[in-house]
């Protein structure tokens, strides 16, 4: 069994790893969300931009929106897999027979 001291530093140890987990997942976020709208302005206010520039634009545009959807992708499975774990075992009785 463990402590109540072993208890607290495991709780103080995942509110850490959760703590630093969001931040991670934000600024992981709002990279490629910054670069997504920062083309996509750019492509709506120059109206002088080339086809040739637009199409630039699109593919970074493009790309940064896969990374995002990995990312998210990432947070479900991070998220899905906590909530499996933590879920405790279902307790069965055994009769013996």
């Amino acid at each position: 069994m463990k402590s109540e001291q072993q208890r607290q530093q495991a709780s103080i140890a995942q509110k850490v790893f959760s703590k630093e987990f969001e931040e991670l997942i934000a600024h992981e976020l709002r990279t490629p969300l910054s670069s997504i709208m920062g083309f996509a302005e750019m492509m709506a206010d120059d109206p002088a931009l080339s086809v040739e520039r637009c199409r630039e634009f699109a593919k970074i545009i493009m790309r940064e929106g896969k990374r995002l959807s990995q990312i998210v992708d990432l947070v479900l499975l991070h998220s899905a897999s906590k909530q499996t774990a933590d879920k405790k075992p279902a307790q069965y009785e055994y009769s013996g027979k």
